[in-house]
């Protein structure tokens, strides 16, 4: 059982109160058309890319040289790799895959070698 608040409700909770949502709001928006199947696959990595809020980088690489590879890869843009962490035992590496469509897929996780 959770323990109670002890302090008292500012407003009856079993009860509607007139001017609960007054008050300044902002909302934005986005529209983004296609197939209910395609909406489904793509929404979750947009919704990601729009909601992240800016960095600032402290320098400003030249762009010469080589590309550092990625740690990981999916064969299926579909499906995320939502965390990773080394295992407790020390020996290997947790990996958390989230599939937000909720059908059955299959991906290939290919990760590099640490050097």
């Amino acid at each position: 059982m959770p323990p109670t608040d002890p302090r008292p409700a500012l407003v009856p909770q079993d009860r509607y109160t007139v001017r609960i949502d007054q008050g300044e709001r902002q909302f934005r928006f986005w529209i983004n058309a296609g197939s209910a199947d395609e909406r489904l696959e793509r929404i979750d990595r947009e919704a990601l890319v729009k909601n992240e809020k800016p960095f600032a980088m402290s320098f400003f690489p030249s762009g010469a040289g080589s590309r550092p590879k990625p740690f990981a890869e999916l064969s299926d843009d579909v499906v995320q790799m939502s965390a990773a962490k080394p295992a407790e035992d020390g020996n290997g590496l947790i990996v958390r895959l989230y599939e937000p469509t909720g059908k059955p897929r299959t991906t290939t996780l290919s990760s590099r070698s640490a050097a």
